[in-house]
């Protein structure tokens, strides 16, 4: 997908863009803190073994506490590394 400022439509909102394209699709970019996101998922370039790491990925770890750990520790017993 080419998502470009003057798509089809784009609206700026207060920290928040908002692209949609010619079939409908939305893209969202939004600025603020990932950890505050209301969301379904987050994804994020994490490091291959899944293990918490710095920046973003560290912030994320540390937001949703030691659940995150457990459960990418069940991740890690069924598909090993996750290729980056």
């Amino acid at each position: 997908m080419s998502a470009q400022a003057d798509g089809p439509s784009c609206a700026k909102e207060k920290t928040m863009t908002r692209w949609t394209s010619a079939t409908g699709k939305v893209l969202r970019l939004e600025e603020g803190d990932i950890t505050r996101v209301k969301a379904d998922a987050v994804v994020n370039a994490a490091n291959a073994a899944l293990a918490g790491g710095g920046g973003v990925d560290g912030a994320i770890h540390r937001a949703a506490g030691p659940s995150v750990m457990d459960e990418l520790t069940e991740i890690r017993k069924k598909i090993g590394r996750c290729k980056t």
